[in-house]
C-alpha cells in the first residue's frame, strides 16, 4: 500500500511564482458565486426527482420553490430569499441542483449550508464528473425535524483524477418540507503536487513488463519543480536487495519508470519464504537534499490462477466456460431454473464460509454440481473486506477448504469496494485481502466488481477477473462501463458485465428485449461473459405493490430469457467472444465481420431507437439471416458485374448475424426450386433423386450467369435434390447442400 511524507513548510520554500498563491487565494472563494443565497431566484439552477424522467412535469413549483420571507417567513436565513423543497411522499425525493465547473483534480472542497424544516432525511449531495463522464458522489444527510431552527449541515470531497466538474444538490430524501439558506462550495485544500501510480500490485509469471509514474498535478508547472529530482527504487522487503534503481529530473508533468518484473521470485503457496517487494520513490531538493514528498508501494508476482488462462478464458479441466451469472440465487431448490436462462454461474452469499457451515456448504456444492453450475463464492461478511479482523479467520478457512475445488468458479473479493470514491485504507485492504487468498490459492480466479469509472484502474489491479455493474436501461446502457473496462484491462484480465433484470426504486423495468439486448452490448464491447442481477428478488418488496419479493421466473422476462438461452445465447459466445475481429460503429449501428469456410458472415446491432439502413456489396448470391431480429428487408437493390449491393433494414434494437451465400436455394412457385450461384468461374450440377438414390434428372449450369437455375420437383416421397459445385477441370465439388 502506499505512503506519502508532504512537507508542505518545505514545498512553500521550495516552490516559487505568483501561480502558487492563486492556488491558495481560490481556496475559500464560493464556486457558486452566491447563487447559494438564492436571493437570484432560479438561476443556474435545474431541478428533478427520482421518482420519474419526465420533462412535461413543472419540478419548480410542484416540489421546489424560491420563497421570500413575505411569502414563507421559515425559508429565509440571511437576504430575502431562501429555498423550499416539499414531498408528500418518500419516493419522489425532488432535489435542486447547480454545476460548478473549474475544479482542480486532486483538491478538496467543502459543500456547506444552513437547513430547517420537518421531515425524516433531507441534507446535500455531490457528484464530481469530468468530460467523459461520472465519476464519484457523496451525499451527507440531516435525520429528522430541525425544530424549526437552522442547523448547518456540510462535507467534504476530493476530485479524484480526470474529473473537473461537480453537480451540488439541495435535496429532499423523504415526505416532508425542507428549507436550504446560504448554499456554498468552496476549496478547502490544494492539490497535492504530485500523483503517483504503479501499472500493477500484483504480477503474473507471464508479465513482461511493469511501470510507476509520477505525474505534476495540473495546478502546477514544471518549472516549479525544476530543482527537483525524482528517484525510483525497487527492493526486496526482507533483505533490502535492490532490483533497480533510477532517478529522473523533470522534463514534462509525468516521468515514468520501467522494470522488468520477471526480476522479482514468485510467491507460492504452501513455501516458507514468500517474497515481496516494495517500490520506492523520493522526490528531492537537487542541492539540498531536502525530502518534498514519498510514495512507496508493495510489489508481489504469483503464477496466474491455474484456472484462468493467459488468453482471458476460465476452464475447468480444460474445457472453457462461457459465465452466465446469476445473482441473488440462495434457495438450492431454484438451482434446477438456471439452466433455462442458460445460467452456468450463481452467487453463493458469504454465509457459508463459517466452519459451523461445513455440513451446509457441501450440501450446496453438491447441488451446485448436480445441476451443472459453478459457484461465484463470496467473501465480503456483512459488508467487510475478507481481510477485516471481523472475516480474517473465515476467509482463511474457507479457502482453505476450498482450494482445490473445481465446483468453485471464483471468488468474489468484494462487491463494489470503491463505489464510494477511492481511499487509502480501502486499497490496502484490497491488497491484503488479494494477498492472503493467493497465498493460500493457486487455482481460483479473485473477482470484483464496481460501476464507477474512475475506479476501475484501482480495481483492475486487486483481482483477475473485473465485472462492472452498469443498471442502465437502455440501447446503449452497458456500452461505456463495458468499453471503458474493457480498454483499461488491454488483455491482461476479463471483463464481465451485469445487466440489470430488476425493478429498480424509481420504478424501471427492462423490457425482455432490452435485457437481451444488453448482453449483447456487453459481448460485442468485449466482455467475455455477463450475468443477470438478480434472480429471487427481481421485483423487490420494497418497490412491488405487493410487498413480497417476485423472482424472476414470475415475470414476463422468463420465457423470453428462456428463448434467449435456447436459440442464440451459445451463437453469441461462439461468434462475438471466440472469434477474432474488431467491431466497427457506423452511426448507430456495431458491426462485426469474418470469414468460415469461405462465406462471409456480418454481425449487427442497433443501438438506435428507429430503423437504419445498411448497404453491403457482395459477390454472394444471397444475403441471409442465420439467427436474431425477423427481418423481412433484405433486398436485392442494384447488381453490377463486380458485385451486388443488399440493402438491410435494421430496426431499432435489432441484433441479427447475417451470412454471405454463394450456393442460395430457394422455393420458387409451384413445386419448384430456384438455385442461385455466384462465385466465378465455377460449374454447378444438381440432380434431382429418387427414395433408392437413382437419378431422375440432371441439371447443369456452366459458370455464373446471374440468373437462377429452376428444378421441377416431382412430387413424390422420398425425393431429394443433391447440388454441387466443381472448379473447371476438376471432380472435387467445392460445395454441396441436399434439399429434401
Amino acid at each position: 500500500m502506499k505512503k506519502r511524507l508532504a512537507i508542505f513548510f518545505i514545498l512553500l520554500v521550495f516552490l516559487s511564482g505568483l501561480g502558487n498563491f492563486a492556488v491558495a487565494a481560490a481556496a475559500y472563494n464560493d464556486l457558486l458565486n452566491g447563487d447559494g443565497t438564492f436571493e437570484n431566484g432560479q438561476t443556474n439552477w435545474q431541478t428533478g426527482s427520482s421518482k420519474v424522467d419526465d420533462s412535461t412535469i413543472p419540478w419548480w413549483n410542484t416540489y421546489c420553490s424560491i420563497q421570500t420571507g413575505t411569502e414563507d417567513s421559515n425559508a429565509v436565513r440571511t437576504g430575502t430569499k431562501g429555498l423550499k423543497i416539499t414531498a408528500d411522499n418518500s419516493t419522489t425525493k425532488p432535489w435542486v441542483m447547480r454545476i460548478c465547473s473549474k475544479l482542480q483534480a486532486g483538491a478538496t472542497y467543502q459543500v456547506e449550508g444552513y437547513i430547517k424544516g420537518d421531515f425524516t432525511s433531507a441534507g446535500f449531495k455531490t457528484e464530481t464528473y469530468g468530460d467523459s463522464g461520472s465519476t464519484a458522489g457523496k451525499e451527507t444527510k440531516y435525520p429528522g425535524s430541525t425544530n424549526n431552527q437552522w442547523v448547518k449541515l456540510s462535507h467534504t470531497f476530493t476530485v479524484p483524477e480526470g474529473a473537473n466538474k461537480a453537480k451540488v444538490y439541495c435535496r429532499l430524501y423523504s415526505a416532508g418540507t425542507v428549507y436550504f439558506d446560504d448554499v456554498k462550495l468552496y476549496m478547502t485544500e490544494a492539490p497535492e503536487p504530485f500523483s503517483y501510480d504503479t501499472s500493477h500490485v500484483f504480477h503474473y509469471a507471464d508479465d513482461t513488463a511493469g511501470t510507476a509514474s509520477v505525474h505534476i498535478n495540473s495546478a502546477y508547472a514544471v518549472s516549479d519543480f525544476e530543482n527537483a529530482e525524482v528517484s525510483f527504487a525497487i527492493k526486496e522487503k526482507e533483505t533490502s536487495t535492490v532490483i533497480k534503481e533510477q532517478t529522473f529530473s523533470f522534463s514534462g508533468k509525468t516521468i515514468t519508470f520501467s522494470y522488468d518484473p520477471t526480476q522479482l521470485a514468485l510467491r507460492v503457496p504452501g513455501q516458507n519464504d514468500m517474497p515481496a517487494y516494495t517500490l520506492s520513490v523520493e522526490i528531492r531538493d537537487k542541492e539540498s537534499r531536502e525530502m518534498l514528498d514519498s510514495y512507496s508501494q508493495s510489489l508481489y508476482r504469483y503464477n496466474r490462477p491455474s484456472m484462468l488462462g493467459q488468453d482471458g478464458f476460465v476452464r475447468v479441466d480444460g474445457e472453457i466456460i462461457d459465465p452466465v451469472i446469476a445473482y441473488h440465487v440462495t434457495n438450492t431448490a431454484d438451482y434446477a431454473y438456471m439452466d433455462d436462462i442458460g445460467v452456468n454461474v450463481v452467487q453463493v452469499p458469504y454465509w457459508y464460509t463459517s466452519p459451523g457451515e461445513a455440513t451446509k456448504r457441501e450440501a450446496l456444492l453438491q447441488a451446485l454440481e448436480q445441476n451443472g453450475l459453478k459457484a461465484l463464492f463470496c467473501l465480503y461478511r456483512n459488508g467487510k473486506m475478507p481481510n477485516h479482523p471481523d472475516n480474517y479467520n473465515y476467509t482463511e478457512y474457507v479457502i482453505d477448504q476450498l482450494k482445490n475445488d473445481k465446483r468453485v468458479f471464483a471468488f468474489a473479493l468484494m462487491d463494489e469496494p470503491l463505489g464510494a470514491g477511492v481511499t487509502d485504507e480501502k486499497l490496502s485492504d484490497l491488497e491484503e485481502s488479494y494477498k492472503m487468498i493467493r497465498d493460500i490459492d493457486s487455482m481460483h480466479p479473485i473477482y470484483i466488481v464496481d460501476y464507477t469509472a474512475s475506479n476501475f484502474s484501482y480495481d483492475l489491479k486487486y483481482c483477475d477477473v473485473f465485472a462492472v455493474d452498469p443498471y442502465n436501461y437502455s440501447l446503449t446502457g452497458v456500452v461505456n462501463a463495458t468499453r471503458e473496462a474493457v480498454q483499461i484491462a488491454d488483455g491482461q484480465k476479463p471483463v464481465y458485465t451485469i445487466v440489470g433484470a430488476f425493478k429498480t426504486s424509481t420504478g424501471a423495468f427492462p423490457s425482455p428485449d432490452l435485457v437481451r439486448h444488453m448482453t449483447y452490448q456487453a459481448l460485442v464491447y468485449g466482455a467475455k461473459g455477463f450475468g443477470y442481477f438478480c434472480f429471487e428478488d427481481c421485483i423487490s418488496k420494497n418497490v412491488s405493490d405487493t410487498g413480497e419479493n417476485i423472482p424472476l421466473y414470475a415475470t414476463n422476462l422468463w420465457e423470453p430469457m428462456c428463448e434467449y438461452a435456447r436459440t442464440d445465447m451459445q451463437l453469441a459466445f461462439e461468434n462475438l467472444v471466440h472469434r477474432d475481429g474488431s467491431v466497427t460503429i457506423t452511426g448507430s449501428i456495431a458491426e462485426k465481420s469474418w470469414t468460415e469456410n469461405g462465406e462471409t458472415y456480418f454481425f449487427i446491432m442497433s443501438m438506435s431507437d428507429v430503423t437504419e439502413t445498411q448497404t453491403y456489396q457482395t459477390t454472394a448470391a444471397r444475403l441471409e439471416i442465420v439467427y436474431g431480429t425477423e427481418n423481412e428487408n433484405i433486398t436485392l437493390t442494384k447488381e453490377e458485374p463486380q458485385g451486388r449491393y443488399f440493402q438491410v433494414n435494421v430496426p431499432s434494437g435489432a441484433v441479427m448475424l447475417l451470412r454471405e451465400t454463394y450456393l442460395g436455394i430457394s422455393a420458387g412457385e409451384g413445386n419448384t426450386i430456384e438455385i442461385f450461384y455466384a462465385a466465378g468461374t465455377a460449374d454447378l450440377y444438381a440432380g434431382i433423386y429418387d427414395a433408392s438414390g437413382q437419378v431422375l434428372k440432371e441439371l447443369y449450369m456452366a459458370q455464373n450467369t446471374n440468373e437462377p437455375l429452376l428444378v421441377t420437383v416431382p412430387q413424390e416421397t422420398g425425393i431429394c435434390v443433391k447440388v454441387f459445385v466443381f472448379s473447371p477441370n476438376s471432380i472435387i465439388p467445392l460445395m454441396r447442400k441436399t434439399i429434401l
